[in-house]
């Protein structure tokens, strides 16, 4: 069941993260496959309670799974790149609007 099988596919998604070379091991086995399967003849809950928590983390964990296969591991790192220089870049502007309003004795109108 989806539900038993959460810690085990959580393990899974965690491990390919880091190699995207096991990732695409792991999909060449079949076992995304499988638990797609799995996950589609479980079918979803009509409402959430306690008892299926454990099946969320199941569907959480099999969506880590399918990024990991998913995205090029250069497509991922120039996004977090692009991220990281438009944060600098922001961080650098409000630097420098600071010092200016320090040089000139406050914020200009």
């Amino acid at each position: 069941s989806p539900a038993a099988t959460a810690p085990v596919v959580s393990l899974l998604a965690r491990v390919t993260r880091t190699s995207y070379a096991l990732a695409l091991t792991v999909l060449d086995s079949g076992a995304i496959s499988a638990l797609v399967a799995m996950a589609a003849s479980a079918g979803t809950p009509a409402s959430p309670t306690p008892s299926l928590s454990s099946a969320h983390g199941f569907s959480a964990a099999l969506a880590s799974l399918l990024r990991s296969v998913v995205e090029d591991p250069a497509v991922v790192q120039a996004g977090i790149e692009s991220h990281i220089r438009k944060v600098l870049q922001r961080h650098s502007a409000a630097a420098a609007a600071a010092a200016a309003a320090a040089t000139t004795g406050g914020p200009q109108s």
